[in-house]
């Protein structure tokens, strides 16, 4: 099967699947440009099973908008508008809309963060509206836990109507039947589903919250019933990114439905802050790739995995803070990722435009290809570092010696 997913004066860009694989296919007197964008996205997905197609539609990953849609047009477009140009947009902006969370997580990232006062729908709709305007693609949402905000609804039935695809997480306590077919409703295109662990037993320990396990595992299934992409999102750590593990958590996806499984690093920052001597090493980032490799080949069956090791890794995409990514705290901070507690201004103070300019400028940011920051040790050694004990986070970066000023 073919479809074209981009078009423009001398250049078309079709998808196919043939023999299980799809690929990017440019056409046209600018075919050359067009190659400059496909090739890298074809080294990264090329080869690989879709996650689900039809005659007119392919789905790759729960992360990338269907082929064709509005959303992965304007994908390609950026992409094309940054080669072009060297002009970077915040393909991806994501949005903690509150965070209020029922779990404790002992890795908990959000730990220390700002929360209050929280994002209004008005403010959370003008971020949505900016967002576009810039050129996003993709609107994520999550928390704490999102399903916690009474308009998270509305502000999901907002964000779908623009050419966006969304995405939105949750810990599953709150996943009925009846609030799955609300998010569909809604225009969800994606739910993450966060399991920490395969085996119950230690998922609930490391959430600190009994039957959690039981509530997420039935929730995913009543997500794939309504007829939502469903998505595993797992936190790897050294005891639980061994093969053993990893397959037990593929079977729990294939048992419940999942469509995929994303296998996220765990990072030294919030609660898990001074523990960096246990995060994931090297051999284990390797693990999680081959997994990726492995699992995605044709004719596997199963859900798909999204490992970030092999996605961000210095030889395909690099580091997405701040280059591709633009994460907003529950009040209002704009920060490179969910996972860099450094502000680069408020929206109630700063224009998404205002706020992405101000991280372009950054020294960190500018290059163009570099491994995760927060797992950087030189970054930490920079910036993380030099937060002051019992600061408020995220801290303004311009306070910091080293940082570019804002």
């Amino acid at each position: 099967m073919s479809v074209t997913v981009f078009e423009m004066p001398g250049l078309k860009i079709k998808a196919k699947v043939s023999e299980g694989k799809v690929n990017l296919y440019p056409e046209g007197k600018f075919s050359p440009l067009g190659k400059v964008v496909t090739t890298p996205i074809n080294e990264y997905f090329g080869g690989e099973r879709p996650l689900k197609y039809t005659d007119e539609e392919i789905i790759i990953s729960g992360w990338i908008p269907p082929l064709p849609s509005r959303a992965f047009t304007r994908l390609l477009k950026s992409e094309i508008t940054s080669k072009m140009t060297g002009k970077r947009i915040p393909q991806q902006v994501s949005i903690a809309v509150t965070g209020k969370c029922p779990c404790d997580c002992v890795f908990c990232c959000a730990k220390g963060i700002i929360t209050e006062p929280e994002i209004t729908t008005k403010e959370m709709k003008s971020i949505i509206d900016q967002a576009i305007k810039m050129g996003t693609h993709l609107l994520t949402f999550d928390g704490g836990e999102p399903l916690l905000r009474k308009d998270i609804y509305d502000i999901i039935a907002y964000a779908s109507n623009t050419p966006a695809h969304t995405v939105m997480f949750t810990n599953g306590l709150y996943l009925t039947k009846e609030v799955a077919y609300k998010l569909k409703e809604a225009g969800l295109n994606t739910l993450q589903v966060s399991i920490d662990s395969p085996y119950q037993e230690e998922h609930d320990q490391i959430r600190i919250m009994p039957g959690i396990f039981e509530k997420a595992t039935q929730g995913i299934k009543y997500a794939v019933e309504a007829g939502l992409i469903t998505s595993i999102f797992y936190v790897a750590r050294p005891e639980n990114s061994d093969f053993k593990t990893l397959y037990d958590l593929l079977a729990l996806g294939k048992k419940v439905g999942a469509h995929e499984v994303s296998i996220y690093d765990i990072m030294a920052i919030g609660r898990w802050l001074t523990h960096e001597a246990e995060t994931l090493t090297d051999e284990d980032r390797a693990r999680t790739i081959t997994l990726h490799k492995e699992v995605n080949l044709p004719g596997k069956e199963g859900p798909k995995v999204m490992a970030f090791s092999f996605l961000e890794g210095v030889e395909r995409f690099g580091c997405m803070g701040g280059r591709k990514w633009m994460h907003f705290t529950p009040a209002g901070d704009g920060i490179p990722c969910s996972y860099t507690p450094l502000s680069f201004g408020n929206v109630r103070n700063y224009s998404l435009k205002e706020i992405w300019k101000n991280m372009q400028a950054h020294p960190e940011i500018k290059s163009d290809c570099r491994s995760c920051m927060v797992q950087d040790k030189e970054f930490r050694k920079k910036y993380i570092y030099h937060i002051p004990e019992g600061a408020k986070l995220p801290y303004p970066i311009h306070k910091i010696k080293e940082a570019c000023p804002v």
